[in-house]
């Protein structure tokens, strides 16, 4: 009985380590990933309107002059009978494009367009699970910021 306790243990260990490493090339893989919310759906919109809805609002909203260049842009889900528009998911050929965009993200403030980098769904509730703790320590006065699945935290620079 121990030694089928001692392999069990030795499997469930190498399970989550197979875990974790599917979930970081996951997460590699949506490296130059980025989901808009808010920008508008056109009925029967194809990919490649959306995909110029993108660079349309990159020139307009975000003031970024020089040409991005996006591997694929496509909304996720089916159409929403509230007409709400879906989510982009924008995949980028370079990381500093992506780097770039959000940083002119502060154009959009008021818009109800929404730049966010993309996740693993794992990584999303880890870093949602955050956002209690970096509200805390924002009140407490504190620079806090989420990096990938942590806290950055440090006090404000005077």
């Amino acid at each position: 009985m121990e030694k089928i306790n001692k392999i069990t243990k030795r499997y469930e260990k190498e399970i989550n380590n197979l875990n974790k490493k599917t979930l970081d090339l996951e997460n590699r893989s949506r490296r130059n990933n980025l989901r808009l919310d808010g920008i508008f759906e056109k009925p029967n919109e194809n990919w490649n309107e959306c995909e110029n809805a993108v660079k349309e609002m990159f020139k307009k909203q975000l003031k970024i002059s020089n040409e991005i260049i996006i591997e694929r842009a496509h909304r996720i889900g089916q159409p929403k009978e509230d007409k709400k528009p879906r989510t982009i998911v924008l995949k980028l050929l370079n990381f500093q494009d992506k780097t770039k965009i959000l940083n002119a993200t502060k154009n959009l403030r008021g818009t109800g367009i929404y730049v966010n980098e993309d996740f693993a769904k794992e990584t999303m509730e880890s870093r949602r699970m955050l956002w209690e703790e970096v509200k805390k320590l924002r009140l407490e006065g504190k620079y806090a910021v989420i990096k990938y699945d942590k806290i950055v935290s440090r006090e404000f620079r005077k």
